[in-house]
């Protein structure tokens, strides 16, 4: 069993970080090669990365379905990078804005579960003995760092379109590695919490973490669970804080920071470097964090992210540099170091085991996909009039909002720790 466990986490975690590595590539060259290979706008291309996942909304509901009644998550991350590659390859033979848009619509629809099929086969790999969520988490956050230093490394030997084709092969290196990796099922006995072996707190990446209330309800069609989490009123207020936060944080990185270095004047070059900085601290925080990230001071935790980052877009909107831009973008690794060791383990307590997938896959699916796509198409738009501080104050908007649901559960939740430490 041990052999075998050390075998999959050894394989998913090459497979994970290549994964998140071309994803990132191709995100860092995707407005590059609009802009250059095919000529669009900015306006145009805030289109085509934010418009096309909000049309692809509706299959959320397929998605959610498939993946909650048959757990093959292994089968379909495979089917969503063949499916990547195809896509990814099509966009090099069409060269008018609907056609790109149309491709990118149906890359949307096939990239939906992308993330949440790695959360939820992490979470269940993390049940096992000596697999801790942690280690095999920042192994997407090294793919992302390490992409930060082979992108500008690609696009001073070849052009753009060349380091495109230079992620679809790091993604069909994913794929390969991950027909290594083995379906594995959420053990069964395993209802009550136990402690590690060093008596430490379990936090969110233990068995609390998939689901682990037990139930013995059947499995519900995926409209019914929808329904059910929409009454989960501490759920959806969750939702709302983590989509303010990780929503703002999506758009910066894919688009926003990138538009704002383009317009200040800084190199390819130096635009494609971003992602290295944006995870630095993500890798210290993810690896070394455990000892003081506890579920227990989730809220707190949250509400410390939510203030690092309002300083973020307020000194975004007030900069004329764009060096000032990329080390704020430091900033996005401290915020998400913090952010996704308890986002799991909250979700994990507020929703029954038979939610778990379409919980995870809702959060995914608005966090990181429809609102920074709603918030790149307004602020695509809306920076003809009002200019790139735009972004900023925007963004600032957003978390603010997001301060003004989380300071109550913070302070109810430090409540909460003094009546336990006096009893």
């Amino acid at each position: 069993m041990e052999n075998e466990t050390q075998f999959i986490k050894r394989y998913f975690s090459l497979g994970y970080l290549a994964n998140t590595m071309a994803n990132t590539m191709l995100n860092s060259c995707f407005v590059l090669f609009f802009t250059a290979n095919k000529g669009f706008s900015a306006s145009q291309i805030s289109l085509i990365l934010g418009l096309s996942p909000i049309i692809a909304l509706p299959t959320f509901f397929i998605w959610g379905a498939i993946i909650d009644k048959t757990k093959k998550l292994i089968f379909f991350s495979r089917l969503v990078s063949a499916g990547n590659i195809i896509t990814l390859l099509a966009f090099f033979f069409v060269n008018n804005f609907v056609g790109i848009f149309i491709l990118s619509i149906i890359r949307s629809i096939i990239m939906q579960p992308n993330s949440a099929l790695n959360e939820e086969y992490i979470l269940v790999l993390s049940k096992r003995p000596n697999v801790e969520y942690g280690k095999i988490r920042v192994c997407s956050t090294i793919g992302y760092g390490i992409s930060g230093i082979l992108v500008p490394i690609i696009l001073s030997i070849v052009d753009v379109s060349k380091g495109f084709l230079a992620g679809i092969f790091v993604v069909f290196l994913s794929f390969s590695i991950m027909m290594f990796v083995p379906e594995i099922t959420t053990p069964s006995g395993t209802g009550s919490l136990r402690k590690r072996k060093d008596n430490e707190e379990i936090r969110d990446t233990d068995e609390i973490a998939v689901g682990e209330k037990e139930s013995d309800e059947k499995e519900k069609p995926s409209l019914g669970t929808i329904i059910e989490l929409v009454k989960n009123k501490e759920f959806i207020r969750y939702l709302v804080i983590y989509c303010a936060l990780w929503g703002t944080l999506s758009a910066a990185s894919n688009y926003g920071s990138q538009v704002i270095m383009i317009d200040l004047g800084a190199s390819k070059r130096l635009i494609t470097m971003m992602p290295l900085f944006l995870v630095s601290f993500e890798i210290l925080i993810l690896y070394f964090g455990n000892k003081f990230i506890k579920v227990k001071n989730s809220y707190t935790i949250l509400t410390i992210a939510l203030i690092i980052l309002s300083l973020r877009w307020i000194l975004i909107a007030n900069t004329k540099s764009y060096i000032v831009i990329l080390i704020l973008t430091l900033v996005h690794g401290m915020t998400t170091g913090l952010v996704i060791p308890i986002h799991n383990g909250l979700v994990g307590k507020m929703i029954p085991k038979h939610q778990v997938s379409t919980a995870f896959l809702t959060a995914a699916i608005l966090a990181a996909t429809i609102l920074p796509g709603l918030l790149n198409i307004i602020c695509g738009y809306a920076i003809k009039t009002f200019g790139t501080s735009f972004f900023g104050y925007f963004y600032l908007s957003l978390t603010t909002i997001a301060l003004i649901l989380v300071i109550p559960k913070t302070i109810e939740e430090k409540m909460k720790l003094k009546i336990n430490k006096v009893n």
